[in-house]
């Protein structure tokens, strides 16, 4: 998880939506939004959302969403989002759903089976398990995942690649085949 500033430049008309529609906007977006009426001195509350494309970042759910704040006409002021960054909008990826005692691709895939991939092709492995896992192969590892923490790793060779969780190993083992 990480921080974004987005400015608050007047003059717009509000509440403000913040839109994430590419990646590059999650790494630098700044915002036109403000007190239309033009009232100077008035101070006023305004509701900011944070709305991005899928894949793109999402604000976890615990967290507030819009973030109110408190702006006078003609103020500047940064509002501070905690952000997931997700994937490009519309590219492939894979997930994984590691539980207690199970890796298992998504939507359709059986427990601990192999899952395949193309090189290049990020795959993220979600913890939906109560218990803290990790995904660990040869050339990544997750390190501790909590309940609904993700990793996500982008396979650069091809073979077949075994995985397994390194708290819950004689239980949790699968593979990663990796094609060109």
């Amino acid at each position: 998880m990480e921080f974004k500033d987005f400015k608050l430049i007047p003059p717009q008309p509000v509440p403000v939506t913040i839109r994430l529609t590419t990646p590059a906007m999650a790494e630098q977006l700044a915002a036109i939004v403000g007190d239309n009426d033009n009232l100077t001195g008035v101070r006023r509350s305004v509701a900011v959302r944070l709305d991005a494309a899928p894949g793109v970042a999402y604000v976890p759910e615990q967290l507030a969403n819009p973030v109110r704040v408190e702006l006078d006409a003609n103020q500047t002021i940064t509002v501070r989002f905690k952000i997931e960054r997700g994937w490009e909008d519309g590219a492939p990826m894979i997930e994984i759903y590691i539980g207690d005692n199970f890796f298992q691709e998504q939507p359709l895939g059986a427990a601990n089976a192999e899952t395949v991939a193309k090189i290049g092709t990020p795959i993220c492995w979600y913890n939906v398990g109560l218990s803290q896992h990790t995904t660990t192969g040869g050339f990544w590892d997750s390190g501790p995942l909590n309940q609904t923490e993700a990793y996500i790793w982008v396979p650069d060779r091809t073979g077949v690649l075994p995985y397994t969780c390194r708290f819950h190993g004689t239980q949790m083992i699968s593979s990663l085949r990796i094609t060109a």
